[in-house]
């Protein structure tokens, strides 16, 4: 959101838009807000309780960002008003509509306005902003899908039942290799282990995860289900191999402690990827700097890490 202000400090209009993001700004349509005195429209509906206005353009519909730029938001915004409140929405994704409906029916007492197809002149109460915390967040989504187990087993008193490990599952570009022995492994811990689909009707999964005691996954937007996790239980991030410790660090172990879980990493190796595979020959230095280097003939991709270049490694 970007404000314009006149000579003296007042405000005149409030430019609504999607964050700092090429991609993303490019699918959000632009509002703007406007103070004027004369040649207002004459309102058709007059609405007594405040709105939010939000779209579901950008990179809605992963669910890191679904969570991160919409549904958090949303909440911190308008669960003040208890049901009170509106929600009119720009480029308006059905698919995304149809997947938190559950949420959107508990933030909100009143039918959606699609802006886009609205042609009402709709005239609104004043918004107040008194934002929440992610704790308070964790619960109305754990309230929201019924998911209301509050702590994980004790594991000094869990009475011959296994402790519960719930691996996320993925199928696409990043995914473990070795499933059978992280299941027979952790099984010989102590731990039932639970594969769990994250592409899964979203209601079905959140009683998956909020009956676990322990959620791993790599580095991947599935991890955010972790808010479907009971208070105290434990988040194990395996992050992927190219220093992308920051990102995980800002993304997933910063939350938790938020949130109130627990939190363990571990980072793999090039031994340990597949990346090194196809993107390091033997015997040669496949990490420059901050960047990955492919090989001969393959296009060039590059994940920014902060910090200066280290050549070092290649000596």
């Amino acid at each position: 959101m970007g404000e314009g202000r006149a000579a003296g400090g007042n405000l005149r209009r409030w430019l609504i838009g999607g964050a700092k993001r090429p991609v993303s700004i490019a699918r959000i349509r632009e509002l703007t807000v406007k103070a004027t005195s004369n040649g207002a429209p004459e309102c058709t509906t007059t609405h007594r309780v405040p709105t939010v206005v939000f779209s579901t353009g950008g990179y809605a519909s992963n669910l890191f960002h679904d969570f991160t730029d919409l549904l958090v938001p949303l909440f911190a915004t308008a669960r003040q008003f208890n049901g009170e409140v509106m929600l009119a929405i720009t480029d308006l994704s059905v698919k995304w509509m149809e997947k938190y409906c559950l949420v959107l029916e508990k933030i909100s007492n009143y039918p959606v306005i699609d802006l886009d197809e609205d042609k009402q002149v709709n005239c609104f109460a004043q918004v107040l902003n008194f934002p929440l915390s992610i704790l308070d967040f964790t619960k109305f989504m754990r309230s929201t899908f019924s998911v209301q187990r509050e702590a994980p087993l004790n594991i000094e008193d869990f009475s011959g039942r296994w402790l519960r490990l719930v691996i996320i599952a993925q199928r696409r570009s990043r995914a473990f290799t070795n499933t059978t022995e992280i299941v027979v492994t952790t099984e010989e811990l102590g731990y039932k282990a639970v594969e769990a689909d994250a592409t899964v009707d979203l209601a079905q999964f959140a009683r998956v995860v909020n009956f676990g005691d322990v959620m791993m996954g790599l580095h991947v937007a599935g991890l955010t289900n972790m808010v479907f996790l009971p208070p105290n239980a434990t988040l194990i991030q395996v992050v992927l191999w190219g220093e992308l410790e920051w990102m995980a660090t800002m993304d997933f172990r910063r939350p938790t402690e938020e949130m109130g879980l627990k939190y363990e990493q571990f980072s793999i190796d090039v031994e340990e990827s597949s990346l090194g595979e196809q993107y390091v020959p033997e015997g040669a230095c496949g990490v420059h700097g901050s960047h990955v280097v492919p090989p001969a003939g393959v296009p060039r991709a590059e994940v920014d890490i902060p910090g200066e270049p280290d050549d070092s490694r290649c000596a």
